[in-house]
């Protein structure tokens, strides 16, 4: 496998649609033995006005998802795959570039940052 994934990575991720806002953040270890762990939130808001526009309150909630996500990870031909032990598989195609790391696949990229 390709031993410079080894460490720890964030991706994060924003979504905004009118008064609605959304922002989730994730973090990645990749380990030396071919185990990772992931864990992450998802955090969103919403602004409320009334019927003249003027602003009226919001509201917000935050998920978090401990790091007992887990599974095994491996690369071959520029391929990432990621099993996870509840079953699911990703596979991904990345490029690496200092500390970056860009997952991409037919419709969607997803940049990494190494934090460790």
């Amino acid at each position: 496998g390709d031993t410079r994934l080894i460490g720890s990575w964030k991706y994060s991720s924003t979504y905004m649609s009118g008064d609605f806002s959304m922002v989730e953040q994730r973090i990645m270890t990749l380990r030396a033995d071919g185990t990772f762990l992931e864990g992450g939130q998802l955090s969103g808001g919403l602004q409320s006005s009334d019927g003249s526009g003027m602003y009226s309150g919001d509201a917000q909630a935050t998920s978090r998802r401990a790091p007992d996500a887990q599974g095994r990870w491996r690369t071959a031909d520029g391929s990432i795959t990621l099993e996870w032990n509840a079953g699911r598989t990703e596979e991904w195609e990345y490029v690496l570039s200092g500390d970056d790391m860009m997952f991409r696949s037919d419709k969607t990229r997803k940049m990494w940052l190494r934090i460790r």
